[in-house]
């Protein structure tokens, strides 16, 4: 019997998430408010299908890959009382989108390290259990009171 074989990589699955996550952040610039109204829809429809592409994907490469954390990131900013916090799916994918160092990432999570490229990460486990932290509508990070 022939050996099943992915239409694609785990690597551009990941490849994928990172842009996913720069064409997120590019909503939320400058840049795109100066676009017209064509662009952008134009832009939130290509979205809309790369998150249909990364849940097919993410369904096809759950069993496999188990070793693989999910991250979750925010800005280094302590006297900020509300920031936004970005998940990925595991540390590859947010090096590539941060323009990070996944062994800085990797370092970062396990409390060696304070922060690499002005984000703060944590594990996506951890950051559930953090006291200090609570999270409202699953985008953003508050302090607690």
């Amino acid at each position: 019997m022939p050996s099943y074989r992915p239409p694609i990589s785990r690597d551009t699955f990941h490849r994928l998430e990172a842009y996913y996550f720069n064409l997120l952040s590019y909503v939320d610039s400058d840049d795109y408010k100066a676009l017209t109204t064509r662009e952008k829809v134009n832009l939130l429809e290509e979205i809309n299908y790369i998150c249909i592409a990364l849940d097919i994907m993410s369904r096809l490469f759950s069993s496999k890959g188990a070793a693989e954390k999910a991250v979750v990131a925010w800005e280094k900013d302590p006297d900020s009382e509300i920031q936004r916090i970005y998940r990925f799916s595991c540390m590859k994918v947010a090096a590539l989108a941060l323009s990070c160092s996944p062994s800085k990432v990797t370092a970062v999570c396990k409390g060696t390290r304070q922060s690499t490229g002005g984000y703060i990460f944590k594990y996506e486990t951890d950051y559930k259990q953090d006291p200090n932290l609570t999270v409202g509508e699953d985008e953003y990070k508050t302090k607690r009171e």
